[in-house]
């Protein structure tokens, strides 16, 4: 199966695409600064800009969106509802994040320059954000199975998609293992989503690829016409990946969004307890 060109908007670094609805669904630059709400009819509007990094963006519960910046995670609009994750280095900036089932806020960290195990996994509720993996290189792909007591991630230069058990109650993981190893030839793990029947779609990095992984093995393969692909997120039925221009910037097609028909569809990503995650927070 081969993607399309959806949108031809050229980030530089692409990422953090997640699905709204059955018709639209959000994106990032995160050089850019924007955040973007766009509709699988190629349709695109900028929703956010800012003058710093912008890693990811979810939608509260009760309709707010939240976004994680360079250091810390805030509601748009909502100059009180900041909160501020507590990374010593300013050289770690935030990088894909997700709410769990929940509500809790889950977001990644990384060094730039990359440099090895400087990140962290934080877990942000109750006003507080509680470290959750540590020794990260680049945080990435981030879901939940169907009941919420299994947590998928990817440090991207370890090639793997590893498992915890993951507590509902508390927001902590235990019992890490690998559920799937992919070849460094086949290009690096970066996001990734979870559809209906459990199958894992993983952006890969250097790849030109989406690969959906379905009980640890490989499925299928969304080829995709140009290498540095970012994340992806069903949207109805169709899988919406997003590029970087970054590396590649003299290819025609880099950091363009994609998208193709995978016929299966994906439950909703979880939205954000705006009251659960910024306790203080007032509006």
């Amino acid at each position: 199966m081969r993607a399309e060109v959806l949108l031809p908007v050229g980030c530089a670094l692409g990422e953090g695409a997640s699905a709204v609805n059955a018709s639209e669904f959000w994106f990032v630059d995160i050089r850019a600064g924007q955040v973007h709400r766009a509709s699988v009819d190629g349709s695109t509007a900028m929703h956010a800009q800012f003058d710093h990094t912008v890693s990811a963006v979810v939608p509260t519960m009760t309709g707010e969106v939240v976004v994680a910046g360079r250091q810390d995670v805030k509601i748009l609009g909502e100059p009180n509802a900041v909160l501020t994750v507590p990374e010593t280095d300013r050289n770690i900036r935030l990088n894909d994040g997700k709410a769990d089932p929940i509500g809790r806020f889950v977001v990644g960290s990384m060094a730039e320059p990359v440099r090895s195990s400087a990140g962290s996994l934080w877990s942000i509720s109750n006003g507080e954000c509680s470290k959750i993996v540590d020794n990260v290189t680049i945080s990435n792909g981030l879901c939940w199975s169907a009941d919420g007591s299994t947590m998928f991630y990817i440090d991207t230069p370890t090639g793997h998609i590893d498992a915890f058990d993951y507590d509902l109650a508390t927001g902590k993981v235990s019992e890490r293992r690998t559920v799937v190893t992919i070849e460094a030839t086949h290009g690096s793990p970066d996001g990734m989503t979870i559809d209906a029947d459990g199958g894992l779609w993983v952006a890969l990095w250097d790849g030109s690829a989406v690969c959906r992984y379905l009980d640890g093995r490989l499925d299928q393969v969304v080829d995709i016409p140009t290498p540095f692909v970012t994340s992806c997120t069903v949207v109805g039925t169709k899988l919406v990946v997003t590029t970087a221009r970054e590396p590649n910037p003299d290819d025609p097609f880099s950091g363009h969004v994609f998208v193709a028909d995978i016929g299966i569809e994906a439950p909703l990503p979880h939205s954000v307890d705006r009251d659960l995650v910024f306790e203080s927070a007032k509006p």
